[in-house]
């Protein structure tokens, strides 16, 4: 027993801490969960199938500039799912005279039975610990959560990536790795506290030739703190802190310095050595709530160089600081959103350049009257980037570098709906408009030839005389581009019907466009568009659906004008 537990230095192996811990686990949940799954299986189907079944046939005329389609292309889809004592098995099938694909799960399956407080995981999974813990990383492995009563108890433990050779041709080459945790919280909703732990680590002798090609193996301890609190009836407090120990080479020298660390006091679970480095992240949020307002305050800091292995990707060297709130106004008829945020790099001054980001926005959105709705929204970003101070304080300061760019985004939208309605018949009245800009600047000089705005309105209206009468639309498109001194702009209207017939299972529908574009105020080209629709569904698993379409283009040269004759057939059934 003790050759298990303990290595040659008598220190507590990794196996042996996952191994208790799993152990004890399925120790408390064995029983309870596999007598109710046993009384499952009396009541419910042994196997269930279901799935569906489409074909698609599209017939095309006509040459778009230099790319021709196929006359005739057709596309057989199929999806079949088996549920064998409610494990699922999904299969899927595509073919077309383009290409063949085939996909079935089982190179990555896995189940998570749920049991009243118990849920299970076995196979190919993901668990969320927390952000900077272990952050929905898949894992080839085993996996419990159980919430009895006030209790928050999860654990981990399983392979994260598999080794993969030296190939030229291929990706770059990893190791194996091995992963394992474990999350002891107390508390429920919105009062809570977590401790996490989390360890992973490359298997050295999994990739031949590692360190000749610089594929180091590599190890992690990450450690955490979740918390959250309601101090009085309407005032939230959360945050997480995280501290992670990252080693990038475990083959280097162990570093003697290093010996009064915490992380030596954790012996057989982490041994730094002189490649080893030491990372904080922390983040919290401070939310008041009313009934008819709230108000945000959050504040976020990760440390630069700062990983874990337990999230595919992670940003850092990063400062966030954001507030916001919304408020409700005449008993909900108006309501008013507002956001700012500032965020900077370089938080440890090693950098050769400082980027700083500020994001405002706000939203209003009121009900006038029972008919007429109005929405307003507006979003500012900026990025600055300036050239870190030199380090040398004798050091020549010129102009060339201590350049300051600066790129501004805004955005603006407004949209309007009025309803008129009696009896049945029903009609409204639509307005959109949005304006885009998008600027860069050095200094206080603005580059002009970057300089981009974008406009687009729509009006328009429908009319429906009553519930089984047919529904037509009307709308007037424009949309203005102007990137440096180009401006592109095209105009046109659409128009559409459509009815349904026999309770919904008979639609038809048509619509028709027109527009044109203009370039530099010089007129460049016509497109002409016209679109029919048919569906009909019988007896609530097969769907017949037909559709035609011609497009019209015309433009300055022979070579523009085009004509296109898009015919489209369907069959679709689910079972």
């Amino acid at each position: 027993m003790k050759k298990i537990l303990l290595d040659k230095k008598n220190r507590f192996t990794k196996k042996a801490f996952c191994g208790l811990v799993i152990a004890l686990l399925l120790h408390l949940i064995c029983a309870p969960l596999f007598s109710q799954s046993l009384d499952n299986i009396k009541n419910e189907k042994p196997v269930k199938v279901n799935g569906s079944f489409s074909a698609t046939g599209v017939a095309y005329q006509g040459k778009s500039g230099s790319y021709q389609r196929l006359p005739f292309t057709y596309f057989l889809n199929g999806s079949l799912n088996v549920s064998i004592y409610g494990v699922s098995i999904p299969l899927s099938m595509n073919y077309s005279n383009q290409q063949l694909s085939f996909s079935q799960p089982f190179n990555q399956y896995g189940i998570s039975p749920t049991y009243k407080w118990v849920t299970v995981h076995a196979g190919y999974r993901s668990m969320n610990f927390s952000s900077y813990t272990l952050a929905g990383h898949t894992f080839l492995g085993g996996g419990v959560e159980l919430t009895p009563s006030i209790f928050r108890i999860a654990a981990m433990y399983g392979r994260l990536s598999k080794a993969i050779a030296y190939d030229s041709a291929r990706q770059e080459p990893t190791y194996e790795r091995w992963g394992y945790g474990l999350k002891l919280g107390v508390g429920k909703n919105s009062d809570f506290v977590d401790l996490i732990f989390f360890k992973a680590h490359d298997l050295a002798a999994s990739l031949s030739l590692g360190s000749q090609l610089g594929v180091l193996p590599q190890e992690n301890l990450v450690t955490a703190i979740v918390a959250s609190k309601k101090i009085m009836e309407h005032l939230l407090i959360s945050g997480e802190y995280a501290t992670s120990a990252y080693t990038r080479n475990t083959t280097a020298d162990k570093n003697e310095t290093d010996q009064a660390s915490l992380w030596n006091y954790l012996p057989g679970i982490y041994q730094p050595n002189s490649s080893s480095i030491y990372r904080h992240a922390f983040k919290t949020n401070l939310t008041y709530g009313a009934s008819a307002y709230s108000i945000q305050a959050s504040y976020e800091r990760i440390d630069p160089d700062y990983q874990t292995m337990g999230a595919y990707f992670f940003n850092n060297d990063l400062e966030n600081s954001t507030l916001g709130g919304q408020v409700q106004l005449f008993n909900g008829r108006v309501q008013l959103g507002s956001q700012v945020g500032v965020q900077r790099n370089n938080l440890s001054e090693s950098r050769a350049s400082v980027q700083r980001r500020f994001i405002s926005s706000f939203t209003v959105s009121a009900t006038i009257t029972s008919a007429w709705m109005v929405s307003v929204n507006y979003s500012n970003f900026n990025m600055s980037a300036q050239r870190a101070p030199q380090l040398n304080p004798l050091a020549i300061q010129t102009d060339t570098l201590n350049l300051h760019f600066v790129q501004v985004n805004q955005n603006a939208g407004f949209s309007s709906t009025y309803q008129l309605t009696k009896g049945e018949r029903q009609c409204s009245l639509l307005f959109n408009g949005s304006y885009q800009v998008a600027t860069d600047r050095q200094g206080s000089t603005e580059l002009t030839q970057s300089r981009s705005t974008i406009y687009t309105a729509s009006v328009g209206s429908t009319y429906k005389a009553s519930k089984t009468a047919p529904s037509f639309t009307l709308m007037l498109n424009m949309n203005q581009n102007k990137i440096g001194e180009l401006q592109t702009r095209w105009l046109g209207p659409s128009v559409s019907v459509s009815k349904a017939w026999m309770n919904n299972t008979l639609r038809a529908s048509g619509s028709t466009s027109y527009n044109q574009t203009w370039v530099d105020e010089q007129g460049a080209g016509v497109a002409l568009m016209f679109r029919l629709n048919g569906t009909y569904i019988l007896a609530k698993q097969h769907t017949f659906t037909l559709s035609l379409n011609a497009i019209s283009r015309t433009g300055n040269s022979s070579s523009m004008n085009t004509k296109e004759y898009i015919t489209t057939i369907n069959y679709g059934y689910t079972f």
